[in-house]
């Protein structure tokens, strides 16, 4: 039974909501491998039916009128069949034809059941990727999966007109070298766009194979031992001893909507193969240099809000003509 909310304590844009628990796949950040490891006897997904699921969609649709749009939160969607993704999609249309978004790896994704899902209404889907380095995938993180899979699956992704991909990555690492974290910046240069990069802060969770590894190595893990949001990240540039801060800091900024001129905050001009010589050789040469003043410079970055800065010292007729100078430089042809 849903309890009754006010409006403020619902997210109307995606009400998040879960068609199945656990996951298939047992990579080393993730708590699942853990529950895995205690509860063996323990299907690892355990799917709802298409009829409860669809009930359950349609009452909270009843109790709550003003939601907009589904979160489909479950760890990958497409672990389930593709008769049951077909049916899914077939009465999701029917009774109640709301946009949503889901979660898909690279090891479940069908071309086949995306066409399905989009018919039915999806227009985002969040996709797996966690770093562009296939070093740090196979042998820090447990996925063995190559980047020559994920850009065929961005390929695919970029055929279904209407639906934004969202590249979800793992940022601030403290295992990975300069090579690995140059590796994913190309690696989501050649995305087609436009697409949507989330930056999540490795967090040593309980119980994974990855936090046994981080307290075997000595780090320190007590601020990332929960799930952050990428601002966070700043904090972590501040505090923490991590090698490459460049190089994390420019992932960190490329975080959010990609277009052909830009990726998140960064213009593709700034990650250039000629720009990340240059970071390559600033990194050896003036690592210690660089890596303070970033530490200090993300202090700055964790507590300004520069949209206020600018509307406090700025007239609306001054804001408007250096956003029209920002496209002419970046976001023209």
């Amino acid at each position: 039974k849903l309890a009754p909310m006010e409006l403020l304590h619902i997210i109307c844009d995606y009400f998040e909501v879960m068609g199945s628990r656990g996951c298939p796949h047992s990579c080393t950040f993730c708590s699942n491998y853990k529950i895995k490891q205690d509860f063996p006897w323990r299907k690892s997904v355990r799917n709802y039916t298409v009829d409860y699921f669809i009930g359950h969609l349609k009452e909270i649709c009843r109790a709550y009128p003003m939601v907009r749009s589904f979160w489909f939160e479950d760890d990958t969607f497409f672990a389930k069949e593709y008769g049951e993704i077909q049916e899914f999609a077939d009465r999701y249309k029917r009774e109640i034809n709301k946009p949503f978004c889901i979660l898909v790896s690279p090891w479940t994704y069908n071309e086949e059941k995306t066409r399905l899902v989009v018919e039915a209404g999806m227009d985002r889907v969040i996709f797996g990727i966690q770093s562009g380095s296939e070093r740090t995938n196979h042998t820090i993180y447990g996925r063995k999966i190559y980047n020559s899979r994920i850009l065929e699956i961005a390929q695919s992704l970029n055929t279904f007109h209407g639906l934004v991909p969202y590249y979800d990555f793992i940022g601030m690492n403290p295992f990975e070298t300069r090579e690995d974290l140059t590796s994913t910046i190309n690696l989501a240069r050649r995305f087609p766009a436009p697409f949507f990069i989330f930056s999540n802060n490795l967090a040593f969770y309980p119980g994974t194979k990855l936090r046994e590894l981080a307290l075997k190595t000595g780090l320190d893990i007590s601020r990332r031992d929960r799930h952050t949001d990428a601002k966070h990240g700043y904090s972590i540039l501040k505090n923490e001893k991590i090698k490459h801060k460049l190089f994390h800091l420019i992932f960190l900024l490329m975080g959010g909507k990609a277009n052909k001129i830009k990726i998140g905050l960064i213009p593709r001009l700034f990650i250039s193969d000629n720009a990340i010589r240059l970071y390559l050789l600033l990194d050896k040469k003036f690592s210690f240099l660089i890596n303070k003043s970033i530490a200090y410079a993300s202090i700055l970055l964790m507590y300004a809000d520069w949209k206020a800065f600018l509307r406090k010292i700025l007239n609306r007729r001054q804001i408007t003509k250096l956003k029209a100078l920002y496209n002419k430089i970046f976001m023209s042809k």
